[in-house]
């Protein structure tokens, strides 16, 4: 049961400043980079995050707690200022502001999104929490339970108490950056073309196999640059999928990467692999060294569509994998551009890349960000 903050003395929502949000955050920041002692519940709890499938939750909860911090006059349990109530706010704007600030700050926030990570169906047709919980997956709704079991418990902080809320969950969520890659955190001096980025990226590729990390890297970075969340496999997931592209935190495509060469058996294998996982569609990427030989791509994607009811696509080499994500994706193909070096680096550290390709990478990269 949800306790409501206590009623003010009128039911105007209340607007979420840009530059008050973004000034709470830095105190915050520089609070969790401090030896302040925070509160330990705080921190457990976003430590505990970890495990929400639900990554835009992740996103929406650290959002509240950032307007909450920013003015304690806010109703934890609201998500739109049009709901009307006393304390009504958007939290797509504290959201925002996160988002846009997570990179610089070194912190997680779930979603991998730079600009609005609860911009989705869920989010925007849901007034209140409730509303999310009914929206999303059964399987992730104990995770939202838990979270509205929480947002009580905000709603009894003043501002410096949620200030210190939001700097245990900033300092629980901060990303262990490979200093490698922070020559390629700023902004870019230059845009290289996209035949240069092309040229580029397949000639990393040829050079730095990595068993297939390099290649699984790529593929993630690419979609998370044209929109998506992505997840790359571990070792041990038991989802065989190469690279999940989620939208609206469910599977979305099934990727398949090969670097090495390939034949009708591979595409059998992501056909079953994507009727299992119950979704329907299949991107298989062929990346430098690999090949598909003289398969003939038409006749073989036809056959395994048939057979797992699902669309399959295959792609050979760089320039293709970006035309296609690009064809499915929601971004200009500026910022495709600008973001794939960067996210390039970051999936590489996440795949579990050797230090050596991802100083590699970084290498090549920087000559886009020097001066920066």
């Amino acid at each position: 049961m949800l306790v409501r903050t206590p009623p003010y003395d009128c039911a105007v929502p209340i607007e979420m400043n840009g530059q008050q949000l973004e000034s709470t955050l830095e105190k915050a920041y520089l609070r969790a980079n401090s030896n302040a002692v925070l509160p330990d519940v705080w921190l457990a709890r976003a430590t505990q995050l970890d495990e929400c499938p639900t990554k835009s939750a992740i996103a929406a909860f650290g959002a509240v707690l950032l307007a909450r911090a920013a003015n304690d006059r806010i109703d934890p349990i609201v998500i739109q200022a049009q709901e009307g109530s006393a304390g009504a706010f958007s939290l797509r704007s504290a959201a925002t502001v996160l988002a846009e600030n997570r990179r610089d700050f070194g912190f997680d926030i779930g979603s991998k999104s730079d600009r609005d990570p609860i911009n989705s169906k869920t989010w925007i047709n849901a007034r209140r929490w409730n509303d999310v919980l009914r929206g999303v997956r059964k399987d992730h709704q104990p995770w939202i339970q838990i979270i509205i079991k929480w947002l009580p418990d905000v709603a009894k902080l003043d501002s410096p108490a949620a200030l210190d809320a939001l700097a245990a969950f900033i300092r629980a969520r901060s990303i262990k950056t490979n200093k490698a890659t922070l020559a390629l955190s700023g902004e870019p001096s230059r845009l290289p073309k996209l035949s240069e980025l092309v040229e580029t990226v397949e000639a990393f590729l040829a050079a730095n196999v990595e068993s297939g990390a390099t290649g699984l890297s790529v593929v993630a970075a690419v979609y998370r640059a044209v929109g998506f969340d992505t997840k790359i496999r571990t070792t041990t997931d038991p989802v065989r999928l190469d690279v999940r592209v989620l939208l609206d935190g469910e599977l979305f495509i099934g990727c398949e990467v090969k670097q090495l060469p390939g034949d009708e058996s591979t595409v059998h294998t992501l056909g079953e692999d994507v009727r299992d996982a119950g979704v329907e569609r299949g991107h298989l990427a062929i990346l430098p060294p690999g090949n598909m030989g003289s398969i003939d791509r038409t006749g073989i994607t036809k056959t395994v569509q048939d057979q797992s009811n699902s669309m399959i696509r295959i792609t050979s080499g760089v320039a293709e994998l970006l035309a296609e994500s690009f064809a499915v994706g929601r971004c200009t193909l500026e910022e495709l551009i600008r973001e794939t070096p960067r996210l390039i680096a970051e999936s590489l550290v996440e795949s579990g890349a050797s230090n050596e390709s991802i100083e590699a990478w970084t290498a090549i990269a920087s000559r886009w960000f020097e001066g920066t």
